[in-house]
């Protein structure tokens, strides 16, 4: 028999934080950072699991900037706690998990995303 993982994707937003520095010629501009994941995500795995690892980029978002490449970094909370930059290989426990990410340009700008995962 085969347990049936469902990814509900409880909501998506971005908000925007500024910090100036001197370098980039004073760039004010935060990163714009973009969740890959909406809508439902539907996962089988076998009964001898119970939690999901993550192995594709669809958690993953993606982050530009004006002025230099930014960095990612995550911060999970609720169900599954990890902080790190790529969450390739993590596994997310059943239950509601708070996914925060932060992209930061080399300025200290800083963009926000947030969603909530909820493993069945």
């Amino acid at each position: 028999m085969r347990k049936q993982l469902l990814f509900l994707i409880i909501c998506c937003i971005s908000t925007l934080s500024m910090n100036v520095s001197a370098q980039c010629s004073n760039d004010i501009t935060p990163p714009t950072i973009i969740c890959n994941n909406t809508g439902t995500l539907t996962k089988i795995i076998s009964n001898l699991k119970s939690a999901y690892i993550v192995d594709s980029k669809i958690l993953i978002p993606t982050a530009t900037d004006n002025c230099c490449a930014p960095k990612l970094s995550f911060k999970l909370s609720g169900a599954t706690k990890a902080t790190g930059t790529n969450l390739m290989g993590y596994s997310f426990n059943t239950a509601i998990t708070s996914v925060l990410w932060t992209a930061t340009d080399k300025n200290g700008n800083k963009n926000y995303s947030t969603f909530k995962i909820q493993v069945i």
